[in-house]
């Protein structure tokens, strides 16, 4: 959603709408952070934490950026899926100082996987700490797939 943001941004910048440039500049860096954080969550690397609470905070940044600018419809929706993607990775950040960096199955993996593709998108709607701790309860390696496979 950033990076659809931020070529309207240029766009308006374009046509000489200066007071865009700095929201460009933040959804393009929001953009490039929360690729970033997706890679190394999926790894389950001991900077996971780190990079979900950077991820949080650029979401911030960038959802202030956009609501800067309220009648705008590019903005206001990139602004919404900022909150949404803050809200998460700040649930995530927390989840993973929890289990202090133990590295993670395969299943873990695959499920963070998804659901950065899907939080990214646009899918994700409910609170993702639901779903984790389910997760982290879960006794089975199989009950973790399955409940991925639900994704």
């Amino acid at each position: 959603m950033c990076n659809h943001c931020a070529t309207h941004c240029a766009n308006l910048l374009a046509d000489g709408k200066k007071e865009h440039l700095s929201c460009l500049m933040h959804c393009r860096d929001c953009a490039t952070c929360c690729a970033a954080c997706s890679q190394v969550c999926a790894s389950g690397g001991p900077l996971s934490a780190v990079m979900a609470d950077c991820c949080a905070k650029c979401c911030d940044h960038c959802a202030k950026a956009c609501e800067a600018f309220p009648n705008d419809m590019h903005m206001k929706s990139c602004a919404e899926e900022c909150r949404k993607c803050e809200k998460s990775c700040k649930a995530i950040a927390k989840w993973q100082n929890r289990v202090r960096f133990r590295p993670y199955p395969v299943s873990r993996r695959t499920w963070l996987v998804k659901l950065f593709s899907r939080l990214r998108s646009g899918v994700l709607r409910r609170h993702i700490e639901d779903r984790m701790s389910r997760m982290c309860h879960a006794n089975k390696t199989d009950d973790i797939t399955e409940r991925a496979d639900k994704f």
